[in-house]
């Protein structure tokens, strides 16, 4: 299991969604439920596309703040 801080910022009507120790990319959401599943879908994928290309994946830090969020998945498919 893989897990890294979601920031989660609301903007407008929606919730925009970041991860910091990525450092680039962004999903957004209408609702904190929904945030999550994007979020979680997000990571995956980018974690997923970075173990393709051989690339290391950033260490994950914790992160305090009432807008950051665990998003914890299961190791990405390749």
């Amino acid at each position: 299991m893989l897990s890294y801080q979601a920031l989660f910022q609301p903007e407008g009507d929606q919730i925009v969604i970041t991860f910091p120790d990525l450092g680039h990319g962004a999903t957004c959401a209408v609702n904190e439920s929904e945030g999550k599943e994007m979020a979680a879908d997000f990571l995956e994928t980018i974690l997923g596309e970075m173990i393709r290309r051989g690339e290391d994946l950033p260490q994950a830090r914790y992160r305090r703040g009432r807008r950051y969020r665990a998003i914890t998945i299961p190791f990405p498919r390749v």
